[in-house]
């Protein structure tokens, strides 16, 4: 597997991986995805569900403010969380209480509406960014 300066690596089987969590072959861009997620009820940064696949779909969110995790926000990495609990908004925490969303107030929680999907992105270390759908 050959690797280049921007964190490029191919291997034999003509699969490219550009980063830790994405595989590229050629025709094809497979993400890591789960459906049937709950939200943690503690709704604190270390009790919520922790966001380990790139498309995160949340079908329980028993209560306003049930709370997911976001890894470290480093360099390239993102994720996409969807809330189709059918009542309640919840929140999405930064990994730690360093980390920022939208360059907040750090530690501070992202509030996700139901029938919403966001998209994090992270392009400095340390300040997730978002898209919000319509």
């Amino acid at each position: 597997m050959a690797i280049t300066a921007n964190r490029r690596a191919t291997a034999a089987d003509g699969t490219v991986s550009l980063f830790q969590d994405q595989v590229f072959k050629p025709g094809f861009i497979d993400l890591s995805a789960t459906d049937g997620l709950t939200a943690g009820a503690t709704q604190t940064i270390a009790g919520g569900t922790a966001l380990i696949y790139q498309l995160n779909r949340f079908t329980t969110v028993t209560s306003s403010g049930d709370a997911a995790t976001l890894p470290l926000a480093k360099q390239g990495r993102w994720r996409v969380v969807t809330n189709v609990s059918g009542s309640n908004a919840m929140a999405i925490f930064p990994a730690n209480a360093t980390d920022q969303i939208n360059a907040v107030t750090a530690g501070s929680s992202y509030s996700l509406s139901d029938t919403k999907t966001v998209i994090f992105f992270c392009m400095v270390d340390g300040i997730w960014n978002t898209v919000l759908t319509a």
